[in-house]
């Protein structure tokens, strides 16, 4: 399984892991091998304007935002994630993927964004 976690300070929409959480565990009672990992969003364009409005850098406030998720994550029992890459670590094999795509023309560059998808 996998999924998107942390893109901001904790909110609501944080509860779906625990949706996540149950189905896992359901698959392995079940018998079935699960590895559930969700990405940590810890760079991104509104990450990088919320710590431009906090005058906070983009690594405090993107670590500050990863604890609360944890600590959202601890406070629901939810322990079954296997892996939380960041993206911070895979800027390198996100870009290569993203030129693949503009070749391939399921994705072009804009003025707006690096890269869109359609």
């Amino acid at each position: 399984m996998r999924a998107d976690g942390l893109q901001a300070a904790a909110h609501g929409a944080h509860g779906r892991a625990g949706d996540l959480d149950a189905v896992k565990r359901y698959l392995l009672y079940k018998g079935f091998d699960v590895k559930w990992v969700v990405n940590i969003t810890d760079v991104d364009d509104k990450l990088i304007d919320s710590a431009k409005e906090e005058k906070s850098a983009v690594e405090a406030l993107a670590a500050k935002y990863t604890k609360d998720y944890f600590d959202c994550l601890a406070l629901m029992g939810i322990d079954t994630i296997d892996q939380t890459p960041k993206a911070s670590e895979h800027i390198g094999e996100i870009i290569a993927m993203s030129q693949r795509l503009i070749e391939q023309g399921y994705a072009y560059r804009s003025m707006e964004r690096l890269v869109r998808r359609d």
